[in-house]
């Protein structure tokens, strides 16, 4: 198992929350890596990792990328549709 890793064993990293401390690496034992890999195991989290199912939820969820994005499809939509009624306002304003 430890062939994967350079220095022996697999290592992540703590800290480095919002104090702005550095993160410092941790090791973790032979016996700790078995227990995540068990865990992980036993409960399987990818199994329940399906995304959105019902047509509700299909549609709450696409619309995600608009609360977070100025180049999402809806924005862009939207601000053509803005831009052709404002021409389409000065064109009428300049002709009559």
């Amino acid at each position: 198992m430890t062939e994967n890793y350079p220095r022996g064993e697999p290592f992540a990293t703590r800290g480095g929350g919002t104090n702005g401390a550095a993160k410092r690496p941790y090791r973790l034992s032979p016996a700790g890596l078995a227990a995540l890999r068990a865990n992980a195991e036993r409960v399987k989290p990818w199994a329940r990792s399906t995304g959105p199912v019902t047509d509700k939820g299909k549609n709450r969820s696409k619309m995600n990328a608009l609360w977070h994005g100025e180049r999402s499809a809806e924005v862009v939509a939207a601000r053509k549709r803005t831009t052709a009624l404002l021409r389409a306002i000065r064109e009428l304003t300049r002709g009559g």
